[in-house]
């Protein structure tokens, strides 16, 4: 009977050298995605954001980045035991391949699912309280 590769996940290296790899992991998904966030988001279509009415008034920048910081912690832990029997390239593109979908699926289709933008002129002003 063959374990999974999960249930054989041994770390290679002691906590000491695993640690630096955990955060350098953490850090290269949440660095460019919270520029590529606040760059879609605010910068480039911030303009088109408000015209649909779909951010807030008062932005908690805070809340995304703990998202982000979150989902880069989670990565960095599941990476190394569901792929890192794998080539680096292999790994990688499926690893991307799985989160995209799963980001995919709690962004996109879950946000388009709920959300109330019409996309009329009128909505190009804040709505009043």
């Amino acid at each position: 009977m063959t374990r999974s590769t999960a249930e054989s996940y041994q770390p290679a290296l002691g906590l000491a050298q695993e640690l630096p790899r955990f955060v350098l992991g953490t850090l290269a998904y949440v660095v460019p995605t919270f520029a590529l966030g606040v760059g879609w988001h605010l910068v480039l279509f911030g303009d088109v954001y408000d015209r649909l009415d779909v951010h807030r008034d008062d932005l908690i920048i805070p809340f995304g980045f703990a998202a982000m910081l979150t989902q880069g912690v989670i990565y960095s832990w599941v990476y190394p035991r569901l792929l890192g029997d794998r080539s680096v390239a292999r790994g990688a593109l499926l690893f991307g391949a799985g989160a995209g979908v799963l980001q995919w699926t709690l962004m996109v289709l879950a946000v388009a699912a709920g959300l109330a933008a019409s996309g009329r002129a009128e909505h190009g002003r804040r709505r009043e309280q």
